[in-house]
């Protein structure tokens, strides 16, 4: 986790299943907006059980990868989509303030676009960084 002028920057790129984004999402406490990175390889997952999590006005859900478009389809008119999660944070970068959250927890795998999940938490924690 990384704390920027009281924007947190979470990774959980270890979330590569529905469930593991459901155990991060249960619970959550925050001040500010959610911005929530999700996507990768679904692997045919149904994503539908997160919806639960994703409702109010103070989420904003940055979709990318192969499933993209899929995961953008959960709440559309709070949803981006990019090519690649870097493009996302590049997006949300400017937008955040002090009490917001930035969290990856991406419901898929990463093969689509890394060698592996700590790849995909490796370029986070960099851009986190570099951008916060």
């Amino acid at each position: 986790m990384l704390d920027h002028n009281g924007v947190r920057w979470i990774n959980d790129s270890k979330a590569t299943n529905v469930g593991s984004t459901e155990a991060a999402l249960n619970g959550l406490q925050l001040d500010g907006t959610l911005y929530l990175l999700l996507g990768g390889d679904g692997k045919s997952a149904d994503f539908t059980p997160l919806k639960r999590y994703l409702g109010g006005d103070r989420i904003r859900l940055y979709c990318f990868g192969r499933d993209g478009a899929e995961l953008a389809e959960l709440r559309p008119e709070v949803a981006v989509q990019t090519e690649t999660m870097e493009q996302a944070m590049r997006q949300i970068a400017p937008l955040v303030k002090a009490g917001d959250m930035v969290l990856l927890s991406p419901a898929c795998a990463s093969l689509d676009q890394f060698k592996n999940f700590e790849q995909r938490g490796e370029m986070f924690a960099r851009l986190a960084k570099e951008l916060g």
